[in-house]
């Protein structure tokens, strides 16, 4: 007698969630208990919260950035897209100061995107400009437009590529060197690489008209 073999087929339920059952009107009564932070997760659940929360506006995010939920994952606010981003997203200059947290003006805080990819009708960080970022020198290069870790010179406005090109003359700290302590290139010879490598001699004998922060561009409403 041939044997039957039979398969038992298993059916899961669908999940169910019982705030979504519940009338529109008692969402918005529960959802306005919420604190924001909780607020900003339950609106990335799915589409009906995501329409039903709206979104916080610059003022909102301005005071949780001061809650522990936001200084503990280290969350700043920018003024232009408008959302809480890493403080590596930010400039030095931006986290500290005026605009850092507990600044006059942290609503004038902008992120890197945003300042090298501004708004129409809106200047931030212009060809040229050199910024820090954790300590680290960044430039927007003004002749090849990239923004990269490679200042070859400080205040030169250029990164290292475009530094070494025939025909680019120099304006940042190894020309104020230069202009300052009245030499001449013979001095050190032909050799433009054994220039470079003595005029970091001089770091700390730059003329006081160098200002360091000169080479931060900032809102031009400051």
């Amino acid at each position: 007698m041939a044997s039957v073999t039979t398969t038992s087929t298993t059916t899961t339920k669908p999940s169910y969630s019982r705030l979504l059952a519940l009338p529109t009107e008692l969402q918005k009564d529960i959802i306005d208990l919420l604190s924001l932070p909780s607020k900003l997760t339950l609106r990335l659940t799915c589409h009906n919260f995501y329409t039903l929360i709206p979104r916080p506006t610059h003022r909102d995010l301005l005071a949780l950035e001061q809650t522990s939920w936001a200084t503990t994952r280290r969350l700043y606010t920018c003024m232009d897209c408008v959302r809480l981003r890493p403080a590596i997203r930010f400039a030095d200059a931006m986290r500290k100061g005026p605009k850092g947290l507990h600044g006059k003006e942290p609503h004038k805080r902008f992120c890197i995107d945003c300042g090298i990819h501004p708004k129409p009708r809106t200047t931030r960080y212009s060809p040229g400009a050199e910024i820090e970022v954790s300590g680290r020198r960044w430039v927007l290069c003004k002749l090849c437009r990239r923004f990269v870790e490679d200042v070859e010179c400080v205040g030169s406005g250029v990164c290292g590529k475009c530094h070494g090109r025939e025909g680019v003359g120099c304006v940042g700290r190894c020309a104020s060197v230069e202009e300052m302590m009245g030499m001449n290139t013979a001095y050190y010879g032909t050799s433009r690489a054994k220039w470079r490598s003595r005029r970091y001699d001089y770091e700390d004998e730059l003329p006081e008209c160098y200002d360091e922060q000169f080479w931060e561009c900032y809102d031009p409403a400051d």
